[in-house]
């Protein structure tokens, strides 16, 4: 059996104060709307592009791998 390494992204958005955790970007918008974080799904996803992390006057949100044991594929 070889044993293959996931990478999955995680965003974690910082929203006054408090702590939340996506598995997309698309989900954290749909959640969070531009009204309230200030910013929309495309401007983020052109964002991250290019860089890990986006910050604004009401929030920041960061985006990463998430570190996983290895899968046994068969």
């Amino acid at each position: 059996m070889e044993k293959k390494k996931q990478i999955r992204m995680v965003c974690h958005l910082e929203l006054y104060g408090y702590h939340y955790y996506f598995g997309n970007l698309k989900v954290l918008t749909d959640h969070f709307p531009k009204e309230v974080l200030g910013v929309g799904y495309k401007t983020l996803a052109n964002h991250f592009v290019n860089h890990s992390d986006f910050v604004n006057e009401v929030c920041t949100i960061r985006k990463a791998p998430i570190i996983t044991s290895e899968r046994k594929s068969e």
